[in-house]
């Protein structure tokens, strides 16, 4: 049997911009097989000529009713967790049983098992081998890229003096379809922390531009896999994120990185004045995801350098676990 040629249905983004499938998808089979990513809408496929006799991929979007009615079709679908929680469990019940799930998220693997689908779960990880090791030699350097309005500047204000954090490196480019309020700017010094305004496009520029941070906060409330929080930590960072799919996935609290609450922490009844509550919260018209009322002299009390290199330890054996399941990544897709 001659080399596969195969199609992957995905967004332009992911063509575009997002190197999520390139990590995901067509390095690891590259030793096996070569795929095409073709630009669809999610409604109409494409004619790009089809073999109905070969596998064909969809990422992210689920196939077309149009495909999925054809029990005939080898289909594969590798759904993200950020996308596929809108589907209620009665959804995925209907899909019919011939499609083939690549889950990426134990959320997504239940979802699959419970409605009778063949599903292959994953769990990905990044080779730590292949980045540069986070330094702590400088002191805590933060980094936030405000993509969703994750947080705002009071949690920023108190996660620096929590950790009395030198630097705190901010990119403020929030993504395609997130309400424009979200947006804020910084200024030069938060507290005793100071604040470097990153401004940057291409994916080598970002690289570089964090390079010294050893802190990263997570920028979503969910995630399909979380490639960007993944990296920081196969580097060694300390990774802050909320708790949620996919993040809490990876992340154990206080033992490789730490998981926010979304509920603010309960305080006792006290006195304050006028001026107190208007320094206490955001003055932005938006409702960011945590609450800066955190328990922040927990984090205080953590051992960030400790975490950061024990998520860089999990990535080492996750790395290798990733590597020996490629082959059945691949004869799942393939082998029908």
């Amino acid at each position: 049997m001659g080399r596969q040629n195969l199609k992957a249905f995905c967004l332009d983004w992911h063509i575009d911009r997002s190197p999520a499938l390139r990590d995901l998808l067509l390095r690891p089979l590259e030793p096996f097989c070569d795929i095409e990513l073709v630009a669809w809408d999610g409604a109409t496929v494409p004619d790009v000529g089809l073999d109905p006799s070969s596998p064909t991929i969809f990422c992210q979007l689920p196939p077309p009713p149009s495909l999925l009615n054809d029990e005939q079709r080898k289909l594969v679908w590798i759904p993200m967790w950020d996308q596929a929680r809108g589907y209620e469990q009665s959804w995925w019940n209907a899909i019919p049983k011939s499609l083939r799930v690549v889950s990426f998220s134990t959320q997504i693997q239940l979802r699959t098992s419970a409605s009778g689908l063949t599903s292959l779960p994953l769990r990905y990880f990044k080779d730590p081998g292949a980045l540069s090791p986070a330094s702590w030699s400088q002191g805590c350097i933060l980094f936030y890229w405000n993509r969703t309005g994750m947080v705002g500047p009071t949690f920023l204000r108190k996660l620096c003096k929590a950790l009395d954090a030198r630097e705190l490196l901010f990119l403020n480019r929030i993504d395609p379809r997130i309400d424009a309020r979200a947006h804020f700017s910084l200024p030069s010094h938060l507290g005793k922390t100071a604040v470097t305004t990153l401004s940057i496009s291409a994916q080598a520029d970002y690289l570089e531009a964090t390079r010294s941070a050893n802190v990263f906060i997570a920028p979503r409330a969910a995630e399909g896999v979380g490639l960007s929080f993944l990296e920081a930590m196969s580097r060694g960072s300390a990774v802050l994120a909320y708790n949620a799919p996919t993040m809490n996935e990876y992340i154990e609290d206080a033992i490789n990185g730490i998981l926010f609450s979304s509920e603010p922490v309960t305080e006792p009844p006290r006195v304050v004045n006028k001026l107190a509550r208007m320094l206490s919260r955001d003055r932005h018209p938006y409702n960011y995801y945590l609450t800066d009322r955190q328990d922040w002299s927990r984090i205080k009390g953590l051992d960030l350098r400790a975490l950061g290199l024990r998520a860089r330890l999990d990535h080492e054996t996750g790395y290798a676990r990733w590597q020996k399941s490629i082959p059945d990544y691949f004869d799942f897709i393939s082998d029908w």
